[in-house]
């Protein structure tokens, strides 16, 4: 067959193929909407797949990555509860990435075939709020080995480390790059910056001293620090109209639900570093208080 006769029959069959679905147009657009269902759901499928399974962790050497479980012939007598999954394995029994904080110490101290050993566990949905806006956000706690095992660097600020693994540690709070970006414009914006601010709230006759500093928030409740920049009065019902959008920091200002004694720079700065989320979800990572 010549290339023109060939071509000549693909015309035809496309003509024939034209007439035909424009006759019938509910055939027509059933089998369109069928198609694009299926091949919809197919790339959704291989998307999932690649990227739980087949692409690598964006960290250091991920293939030498291990997850430590446990197995149990029947259910352990020792344990009355989990607080993470567990399942049971036609094999090997009851199974389990979930261990006691004691054994999590007995590891990390004789762990003769890991380079790193750390912890963690997922910390679910938390409340954050973003310039008088509140959100949810996907967190875990971590060891304070979790990034020198993973080979993670800071883009700025700092990381979690072993000094922060302690009893009576300040809580320390790290962001990822992706939200670094969407809400400072710049992983490095603010960096540098260090203040206090000490938060009164006189409906319940409750304090905390806010500080930030090298690109890390951390509170303490009942603190009042004598070297604030600046003191916040309010209600936790204005921060709480806060939390769910209701208001906004200068609108609460100019009410006087909220009163700012001292350098207002400094919590005007606050919010400026905090710009509204382009996304409902972004990831966070928190330390455990003394738990993997």
């Amino acid at each position: 067959m010549t290339l023109p006769a060939f071509a000549g029959e693909i015309a035809q069959d496309a003509r024939y193929a034209f007439r035909t679905m424009t006759g019938r147009p509910v055939f027509t657009i059933m089998a369109v909407l069928s198609l694009a269902l299926g091949i919809g759901a197919n790339t959704a499928i291989y998307s999932f797949m690649d990227s739980i399974l087949m692409r690598s962790l964006p960290v250091q050497d991920p293939s030498s990555l291990v997850v430590v479980n446990w197995h149990s012939k029947d259910h352990p007598a020792v344990a009355n509860s989990f607080s993470g999954s567990t399942y049971k394995d036609a094999t090997w029994g009851y199974t389990s990435g979930n261990f006691p904080y004691a054994a999590y110490e007995l590891i990390s101290t004789n762990h003769e075939a890991f380079s790193h050993v750390f912890g963690f566990s997922g910390a679910g949905r938390l409340n954050v709020q973003i310039r008088g806006s509140a959100d949810l956000a996907a967190g875990q706690y971590v060891t304070g080995g979790f990034f020198a095992g993973l080979g993670v660097v800071p883009a700025a600020g700092r990381l979690i480390d072993q000094t922060d693994d302690r009893e009576g540690a300040a809580p320390v709070v790290v962001v990822s790059h992706g939200y670094a970006q969407r809400h400072f414009g710049d992983p490095a914006k603010a960096a540098g910056q260090s203040f206090v601010l000490n938060w009164r709230f006189t409906d319940r006759d409750e304090t905390l001293a806010l500080s930030l500093k090298h690109c890390t928030i951390t509170h303490r409740m009942g603190d009042w620090s004598p070297v604030a920049a600046a003191s916040i009065t309010t209600t936790r019902a204005t921060l709480d109209d806060l939390v769910l959008g209701k208001t906004t920091a200068p609108e609460a200002l100019g009410s006087g639900a909220l009163k700012v004694e001292g350098d207002a720079s400094r919590f005007a700065l606050l919010f400026a570093m905090l710009d509204q989320p382009a996304n409902m979800m972004f990831d966070i990572l928190t330390p455990g208080e003394g738990r993997p």
